[in-house]
């Protein structure tokens, strides 16, 4: 690159930083400045040519910068904080850096100084910690929401309801409740909070009158005030009691199933922010999810899709559970848990007691081991002998290790079986999602392998998937060693 065009690049290169660059030479004079230097300082640099640097900082930022000057003489940087007196009378505070501006023979002849407005930077930073502090809150009532939806020992109706006073808390409105589209009628499913008297479980109303109508096509309608133009003429306002309302639409299956609704008898000064609308969309998928988890539920009940010998889910259903578990894993980044169980040396109840036995010795054993579940866990049995459990809600693996710890205990008491008395004694092979993997069938085929790794262990234990590279010696897992059968 020939020299001239060297020396208009390295000119362009000053001209076009962002910051305020300035030279000024050893007795604290402007010589040069550039074009950011206008805008921080609010004057033009003809005006500012010549003058003295200490001209334009606060009196208290002299001394540090003559001694900013004696440093960078010796050929050192420095970085230090001032204050700049803009021309329109406001102080700017500045972050700067120094350093040595030298003649062709190595001299130092002047200063270079980068002048950053930190304001912008401060508020910047300001607003990250109020970004963070909003995230940590969203964060801590997404965690309430969790916890409430998956309330333990709950029924999913009232998870529901959980779900809406917990939004009457954390919004502030009067009523919560969920509506179901039935065609031209809205039919009011659940309801929380001070409704009056008019709304109630299984109220029905008119498509035409109803709010929720409006969310059949869109996912949300928001309205902080009825009395605004746009809705003095709404049909479900003429003799509502509502004067703020907002819905979100609830999606079951392939289509809208209805809304989830907040409403108050007072106006709302401004719409829902933004985190607001957000976690009540998230409110919306958990009802929605637990609306579907029942209507699966019932369409399963009414193809008798359960293992007819013990009442239990058989394959078909834990299919529908388990890739409900995966999706619902996705997307709360909950895990889960896959134990694949065998009812060690069963055949010899069979080959002993004849088959009726073992058929009521099975159902017996279904019952213990569902009796040691939690309502949002499945317990399926796959035939003969083999029983599988979904237990959902797991962080870490030993919430997998504590439930077959229950298990086994639970199996220590003796069962009742057409008049005697058995011990039962478990294998049990556990696979976890996401960590082992995130597809249900090869999790299955895993923890299908860690069952019969503590088969191969002596039995009456349980295994994780991969536990094969363990040493056998350090298996905490065992449990005491019982009788196959006490008669």
């Amino acid at each position: 690159m020939e020299e001239n065009v060297l020396r208009a690049a390295r000119a362009s290169m000053y001209e076009e930083i962002p910051d305020a660059v300035v030279l000024w030479d050893l007795e604290g004079r402007l010589m040069s400045a550039n074009a950011a230097t206008e805008m921080l300082s609010g004057y033009t640099r003809s005006e500012m040519n010549g003058t003295r640097i200490i001209d334009y900082v606060l009196r208290s930022d002299v001394e540090r910068i003559v001694r900013a000057v004696r440093t960078i003489a010796t050929g050192r940087t420095d970085s230090f904080s001032a204050h700049m007196r803009h021309r329109d009378g406001r102080t700017v505070p500045i972050e700067c850096k120094a350093f040595p501006a030298r003649a062709p023979d190595g001299t130092v002849a002047g200063v270079f100084t980068r002048l950053r407005d930190v304001v912008e930077l401060r508020a910047a930073e300001e607003q990250v910690t109020l970004n963070q502090r909003a995230i940590e809150e969203q964060s801590e009532r997404i965690r309430r929401l969790f916890l409430t939806a998956a309330s333990r020992g709950e029924s999913n109706e009232q998870q529901i309801d959980n779900v809406l006073r917990l939004g009457l808390e954390l919004f502030g409105f009067d009523c919560a409740y969920i509506s179901r589209f039935d065609g031209e009628r809205v039919v009011i499913r659940n309801v929380a909070g001070d409704a009056g008297g008019s709304l109630f479980p299984g109220a029905i109303f008119r498509a035409e009158t109803a709010l929720s109508r409006h969310v059949r096509e869109n996912s949300t309608l928001s309205i902080p005030d009825f009395d605004a133009p746009e809705w003095k003429d709404e049909s479900a306002n003429a003799h509502g009691v509502w004067r703020a309302f907002f819905a979100a639409q609830l999606v079951v299956g392939k289509g809208p199933f209805g809304a989830l609704i907040f409403a108050s008898r007072k106006p709302r000064s401004a719409r829902l922010d933004a985190r607001d609308s957000d976690l009540i969309g998230l409110m919306a998928l958990f009802v929605a999810s637990v609306i579907e988890r029942i209507a699966a539920d019932e369409r399963i009940r009414e193809l008798a899709f359960t293992d007819a010998l013990t009442g239990l889910p058989n394959r078909v259903l834990w299919a529908d559970r388990s890739a409900l578990a995966v999706a619902t894993a996705k997307r709360y980044g909950q895990g889960f848990a896959v134990m694949y169980i065998d009812i060690d040396l069963f055949k010899s109840v069979n080959d002993a007691f004849g088959h009726h036995v073992g058929d009521e010795f099975l159902r017996a054993a279904a019952a213990r081991l569902r009796s040691t579940l939690r309502e949002s866990d499945t317990l399926a049995r796959f035939g003969g002998d083999e029983f599988v459990i979904l237990q959902t809600m797991v962080s870490k693996p030993s919430d997998a290790s504590d439930l077959a710890r229950k298990v086994t205990a639970a199996m220590q008491r003796p069962i009742q079986a057409a008049g005697r008395e058995f011990t039962i004694r478990l294998s049990i092979g556990i696979a976890l999602y996401p960590a082992d993997s995130t597809d249900v069938e090869t999790l299955m085929q895993l923890a299908d392998e860690a069952l019969y790794l503590a088969k191969a262990r002596g039995r009456n234990r349980w295994c994780f998937a991969g536990e094969e590279r363990k040493d056998p010696s350090r298996d905490g897992s065992a449990v005491p060693s019982l009788p196959e059968v006490a008669e």
